[in-house]
């Protein structure tokens, strides 16, 4: 293990380097003890503040697995059984197909299958006033794409609702539950769901993206309408708390938490991932099998399995894995995104930890990156070039201003404020823009913040050249696609 170590600081320093990642944090955990866990790097690249295994990271999408876990405890407990219907214990939960509502049982809720698009949702929850049980409120407006259990589509709603469902039979809000049951129990004193709570624990990482080519600091999002999906914060050293208490099949240092028949079902493949072509240079990484369990990607890699969950939110990138054959966990947090860094560094710990022949993932991943990078640049590019010259629109702008809504997401107001053209969706925090005319009655969006990519923006006029609609040519974010959005004059 010390020459693992060893390799595996060098890795880290070479990734930083290429990347220029402000922090990176990591434990490799066995099932008797934390093996190694340290932090690498500053907060921030504006912050000279050094981070250890401590500092606290979004853990975004890795939260999921809580929702699983507090489940599994419920079912333990005789309260709860994979196969109830949700509406059991929601009878007012609703989605768009009345069949779904009557049939959707606590299992769909945690395996991608619910048949709608991937990530549907984001525009309701993603940074609004919105609370939880809102959220919900609104599903129903949610269009599927698939018949009920037919595909896979990776969500967060399923497991917002499943964090209500966790409450509903509890009468703990999911955070309280988990908190009380898995965190307690297993020393995570620097665990938490609540934003506020950072400022409290302090030595926290910020978040950074690349905008305009550069690296820089972003906002933190507050995640915590979204529960289970995205909210819990954590250092590497209490989520690796977390991990060793699963290698040991839901004990820790001598408690049961979970029992092993409920990790058993946790970690059994529920839902297949359709096997995708790969570009040649990461060929080391076919599948053979792909699957979703209960919170959990299952997964193999060079014959070994996999049990991993990656996260993601604005600015943060991190992934926890499990290697049941080497009875070995390990955790990565960084605080950049795109997450190319992020998979230089699991790929290169997965093969020295499995003992396989190392393959330059950081040298390979910095290529990758290099060329995602020139392939959004050429979007940009094929957009300019597709612009109209010497047009112009069809209204004065006040006639475009007015209320619009999309009944997921609520009130779009366009205003003008000093002859510029206002975008703002009422109940976000984030989404609100300047339009300044692209071509006809085309606009183009810059978003206040830097960080969301600009798009363009048609108002759709009737044979009278009224407005009766909006169109949005928007790149999708990570956890929002726009073209779910339905805008119609209000």
């Amino acid at each position: 293990m010390d020459t693992i170590i060893a390799e595996i600081e060098k890795i880290i320093s070479e990734v930083q380097s290429r990347f220029q990642v402000p922090a990176i944090a990591i434990a490799i955990i066995g099932k008797d003890q934390v093996e190694y866990a340290r932090g690498f790097g500053t907060i921030s690249n504006q912050n000279n503040q050094a981070i250890n295994e401590h500092t606290l990271f979004a853990l975004a999408s890795i939260s999921k697995s809580t929702a699983s876990a507090g489940l599994a405890i419920l079912v333990d407990e005789g309260k709860l059984s994979w196969t109830d219907p949700v509406r059991k214990y929601l009878p007012d939960f609703s989605l768009y197909d009345p069949f779904v509502d009557r049939e959707i049982q606590v299992r769909d809720l945690l395996i991608h299958n619910s048949g709608l698009p991937e990530v549907s949702g984001g525009t309701i929850w993603y940074d609004s006033k919105y609370n939880r049980k809102e959220v919900v409120q609104r599903l129903h407006y949610l269009k599927p794409s698939d018949s009920f259990r037919s595909a896979y589509a990776y969500q967060n709603i399923t497991y917002l609702v499943a964090g209500e469902v966790i409450e509903a039979i509890s009468g703990k809000i999911w955070d309280d539950f988990i908190h009380e049951r898995i965190f307690v129990p297993l020393g995570m004193t620097r665990t938490t769901t609540k934003l506020a709570d950072q400022e409290k624990l302090q030595n926290y990482a910020l978040p950074h993206a690349w905008i305009n080519s550069k690296i820089q600091t972003i906002p933190y999002r507050n995640h915590e309408n979204v529960g289970a999906a995205a909210a819990v914060n954590s250092s590497v050293w209490d989520w690796a708390q977390y991990v060793q208490m699963f290698l040991n099949s839901g004990k820790y240092k001598g408690n049961v938490i979970i029992t092993p028949d409920r990790i058993k079902e946790i970690w059994s493949p529920q839902t297949c991932i359709p096997i995708n072509s790969i570009p040649t240079v990461l060929q080391r990484i076919t599948y053979i099998y792909d699957a979703y369990g209960m919170g959990w990607f299952i997964r193999d890699y060079c014959k070994y399995q996999t049990i991993t969950h990656s996260g993601g939110v604005d600015g943060m990138r991190t992934k926890m894995a499990i290697l049941p054959e080497k009875n070995l966990g390990f955790v990565i947090f960084t605080n950049i995104e795109p997450g190319y860094a992020l998979s230089a560094l699991y790929y290169s710990i997965l093969d020295l930890l499995l003992g396989l022949d190392q393959t330059p993932w950081p040298s390979i991943y910095e290529t990758l990156q290099t060329e995602y990078f020139e392939k959004q640049a050429e979007k940009r590019n094929e957009r300019v070039k597709a612009r109209q010259q010497n047009t112009t629109p069809s209204l004065d702008l006040e006639g475009y201003c007015g209320e619009y809504l999309d009944p997921k997401t609520g009130i779009i107001k366009i205003s003008l404020t000093h002859h510029q053209l206002r975008l703002s969706f009422q109940q976000s925090n984030c989404f609100h823009a300047n339009l300044t005319h692209w071509h006809e009655d085309t606009f183009a969006i810059q978003w206040d913040e830097a960080y969301i990519p600009g798009g363009l923006l048609t108002f759709e006029l009737n044979q009278n050249h009224q407005p009766i609609g909006i169109k949005l040519d928007q790149p999708s974010m990570l956890d929002v696609d726009f073209s779910e959005l339905d805008i119609k004059k209000n």
